[in-house]
């Protein structure tokens, strides 16, 4: 058991001539030292470090030692941000590794891996310590003191001061006064446009996921989805209550890497896949998969991974959402085999009896352990809705997950009916996991969606649609490995995020439209002087046509809009594969606008501005 003293700040100077038990040192990223005081950004990251002389038995257990720092505003806000135990390290690489290397065809991981750090050797620097991370969301002076918590007993100790200047970067993502969208805390709207970035099967993991979040920003996507989980970078995936410290410190690159990028990140927590297949370490106090929600030890074992979390990666503006669980009625439920003789995850018993009462401890667990009020989320087995869910309190963003089978030949209804569904929660909503089903085949498991099409025509359209119909992001494409990297699908990504630059968001006046005509669809965003419009041709899909040049054309078709504020309007004409403009108008509004579409194959789109006052 470690032995260490703290003092109080009274006695502070006291002390300081004899000898500290207890090594107390400061430090923070970005930050500048003006006289005894630290300044930082408003968001931006101070690290704050205890060295012990000894080290607890267990670090990783609150119940042992619990290392807090108290933050206090000079308006008297207090934050209170838990630290976390933390381990250097260097990392030496096999320049020769091809970190890209991976894949799968199903929803399910690979049986076996490769040790994650075989080609990546990390080697321990210094000594460990106790680390906290704060990133102050106000402006203004901090003080701040140790809180330590050994066994019951709490101790407090000196800190220091820090001075907040004015942001330099967006911020935390938070919920915004239009309840379909988000927005960062400096106030600036939050479209979401990304995919799933689980995992990596690389035998470089590090190298292969920086690439992935290097490649994210440079194609305009600001968002991906990253699972704890035993076969990637989970980091309780062999004994409970003990973390890998150096997946932790690879995921420490992830995050850092992802703030400094403009990318959010949902940050799995969970995932059904290890409580199912008896993969986690959890099992070791199971006997039943309910076992994992229902355990009293297993669920504060969960809540001190949590915690944990929030201590670590919390400070990061780059963690958009905590996601309890991925799919977690799957834990309960096997979705390749048949359901006879199993419980029903998706009926109003398990619902009631393992699900509701788990999410709830967590999400009050949650609040208390992360400071900095990241929002939260959760997800259900695919096309599932769950009301009571949906519309609980601490529920912050509504996730539908979907995928397209053989016969989905109309991806952009697909897509608008599972978001009208998830969108009556008045929450913003994404399809937080999207793409073609895999199925299960003589010889073996097939993607009949993504093989048919290379070009990533349903890809293309989701985004559209999804953007056009009122979601709060893209959808998330689940193949990020075996899909729309080799097939270089990024540029449809790219593409939209050029048309949607500079869109406002959080207009009071925006609306939606879908609108039949001519063969196609017109899917509309307006508001107060402007308009975003998607015209798509219904017959031309992900499959196949029988012939070249068999699918019909759109021929050209007015479209009014009514109700438009007077004066010059700017239209401008977009190529939706290149997200370049092709031509532009200025027309003169009298109360309504007219646009007159061109004739079109797959699909066109226009942005509309007011250009006078």
């Amino acid at each position: 058991m470690p032995h260490f003293k703290l003092i109080s700040p009274r006695s502070y100077r006291r002390a300081c001539g004899g000898l500290l038990v207890c090594l107390l040192l400061v430090a923070a990223s970005g930050c500048r030292v003006l006289g005894g005081e630290a300044s930082v950004a408003l968001y931006e990251p101070y690290t704050a470090c205890l060295n012990l002389t000894e080290q607890p038995a267990n670090p990783f257990d609150p119940a042992e030692i619990s290392v807090d720092a108290v933050f206090t505003h000079e308006s008297g806000a207090v934050v209170a941000i838990p630290g976390f135990w933390y381990q250097e390290f260097t990392c030496r690489r096999d320049e020769g590794a091809d970190a890209g290397k991976g894949g799968r065809a199903t929803f399910r991981p690979p049986e076996k891996l490769p040790d994650p750090l075989s080609l990546e050797q990390l080697d321990p620097s210094g000594e460990p310590c106790f680390r906290v991370k704060f990133a102050p969301r106000q402006s203004g002076r901090w003080t701040w003191h140790w809180r330590i918590t050994r066994n019951g007993q709490v101790e407090e100790g000196p800190g220091g001061a820090l001075v907040v200047g004015p942001a330099r970067g967006r911020g935390f993502a938070v919920r915004s006064p239009s309840p379909h969208y988000l927005m960062t805390s400096s106030g600036e709207p939050l479209f979401l446009v990304g995919q799933n970035v689980a995992w990596s099967t690389s035998l470089a993991p590090l190298a292969d996921l920086t690439r992935y979040v290097n490649d994210l920003a440079a194609s305009g996507q600001n968002c991906l989805r990253l699972w704890q989980c035993t076969w990637g970078l989970g980091i309780e995936h062999d004994r409970i209550g003990r973390y890998d410290l150096r997946r932790a410190w690879m995921l420490d690159r992830i995050v850092e890497l992802a703030r400094r990028r403009g990318v959010y990140i949902f940050f799995v927590l969970e995932n059904a896949h290890d409580v199912h297949d008896r993969k986690s370490p959890y099992w070791t106090k199971m006997e039943v998969r309910e076992d994992f929600f229902t355990s009293a030890p297993l669920r504060a074992a969960f809540k001190n991974r949590m915690r944990y979390a929030a201590a670590r990666w919390g400070y990061s503006t780059s963690i958009l959402a905590w996601e309890f669980f991925n799919e977690m009625e799957y834990a309960l439920l096997d979705p390749m085999e048949s359901r006879e003789g199993r419980a029903d995850a998706s009926g109003d018993s398990a619902r009631e009896r393992c699900f509701a009462p788990w999410l709830t401890e967590m999400a009050a667990a949650m609040k208390s352990s992360d400071g900095h009020g990241h929002l939260l989320t959760n997800s259900l087995a695919c096309d599932r809705v769950w009301d009571a869910m949906f519309e609980a309190p601490w529920l912050d963003i509504v996730q539908q997950h979907l995928y397209l089978r053989p016969w989905d030949a109309d991806a952009v209804e697909q897509v608008v009916v599972a978001l009208e569904e998830v969108s009556r929660y008045d929450k913003p909503c994404l399809l937080g996991e999207f793409g073609g089903a895999p199925m299960t085949l003589e010889g073996g498991v097939e993607n009949l969606v993504n093989d048919n099409d290379p070009e990533g025509v349903h890809l293309h359209d989701s985004l559209w649609a999804s953007a056009m119909i009122g979601a709060a992001g893209t959808p998330l494409n689940w193949w990020w490995d075996t899909y729309v990297r080799p097939r270089k699908l990024d540029h449809h990504y790219a593409a939209i995020s050029r048309f949607l630059a500079g869109t406002p968001w959080l207009d009071p006046a925006l609306t939606t439209a879908y609108i039949p005509v001519n063969g196609a669809r017109v899917l509309m965003l307006r508001g107060n002087g402007w308009a975003r419009l998607w015209a798509q041709n219904r017959r031309f899909t992900w499959q196949p046509p029988e012939s070249p040049g068999s699918v019909a054309l759109v021929e050209a078709f007015p479209l009014r809009l009514g109700n438009m504020a007077r004066g010059t309007y700017r239209v401008e004409w977009w190529d939706t594969e290149t997200g370049r403009i092709t031509d532009t108008q200025t027309l003169r509004c009298d109360g309504g606008l007219t646009l007159n579409f061109p004739g079109f194959g797959h699909d066109v789109a226009a942005r509309v501005g007011r250009v006078d006052n």
